[in-house]
């Protein structure tokens, strides 16, 4: 590995919004990093737009194309060609903060000595004062050597954060490909992660997002149903004793759901390690299906 961080940006039909997010790593104060894009199919000028950046100065741009198979099958695919000692992921639609990697890599050194597997930041907006957080997305501890099922779904902070991994550890656990399947929650590997090691959380924002239209945020619920067995995956890895009984039971009423969904017997969906939390949500979790079924695909 030749950099200290790898950003990864999956891309797929987002060139007349990349040059926000390239802007903004021009603008670093560290150029310690690669910028590693992997485009999922796109079909617009996504290259032409790319090539104009792959010999500037600052930093390395690596560009690669892959079949469409979604932002999992991308991360998979990036994971093995960073070089970078961190990989960072940066969606196409969003930007950093001047000092992100600055702080990123200022972070690690003081405790890259401590068998963790990577910083939590935070995701935040820009206003007149400086950068704001999204008030669901911070930790209820600063500067904490935790893990995110503590610090994140037990303890209800519900937004996205911005996390950076050792790209060792993305590569020990790639996203399962199931056929047909597009979408798989970026999650359940961080869930993964976090019943391994350790990471540090950091109230501090480094990361600028937008939630636009077509993205994979506002698709929402219906393309979760079109996938059923990531989700089924995901949900079976969020219903151990690691998690609160809260998160147990949403996350078992969210596997009868997508088991349903896949066309699962009751058989089957009797058939995984928590027998008896699936026994007690079925009837909640068939009327569940019974109400998205309808509002997502009957209407």
């Amino acid at each position: 590995m030749t950099t200290k961080v790898t950003i990864f940006t999956p891309t797929y039909n987002r060139a007349n919004l990349l040059p926000k997010l390239y802007n903004s790593l021009c603008n670093q104060t560290s150029f310690d990093f690669e910028w590693l894009i992997i485009d999922d199919g796109s079909l617009d000028n996504t290259e032409e737009i790319v090539s104009q950046w792959l010999s500037n100065d600052r930093f390395k741009v690596r560009y690669y194309t892959k079949e469409n198979g979604g932002k999992h099958t991308a991360i998979n695919y990036g994971a093995q060609l960073a070089e970078g000692e961190l990989f960072f992921i940066v969606d196409s639609d969003d930007s950093l903060t001047p000092d992100a990697i600055e702080t990123i890599i200022s972070e690690w050194n003081s405790v890259k000595d401590k068998n963790l597997n990577g910083i939590a930041f935070l995701r935040g907006r820009k206003t007149k004062d400086g950068y704001v957080a999204n008030n669901a997305s911070v930790f209820p501890e600063d500067n904490v050597i935790s893990n995110i099922i503590v610090q994140k779904y037990n303890r209800g902070v519900s937004a996205d954060n911005a996390e950076v991994w050792t790209t060792e550890s993305i590569r020990r656990h790639p996203f399962t490909i199931y056929p047909g399947e597009k979408f798989m929650s970026e999650g359940m590997v961080w869930i993964r992660l976090a019943k391994e090691n350790d990471m540090l959380f950091r109230n501090k924002v480094i990361y600028i997002c937008e939630y636009l239209e077509g993205g994979l945020t506002k698709q929402g619920k219906k393309l979760r149903f079109l996938c059923p067995k990531g989700g089924i995956e995901g949900s079976l890895e969020t219903m151990s004793r690691h998690f609160n009984l809260k998160m147990r039971i949403k996350q078992t009423l969210l596997y009868i759901v997508y088991c349903k969904f896949d066309n699962w017997n009751l058989f089957q969906i009797l058939r995984c390690p928590y027998k008896g939390l699936v026994t007690l949500c079925l009837p909640a979790g068939y009327g569940l299906y019974h109400y998205w079924k309808h509002k997502y695909f009957e209407k």
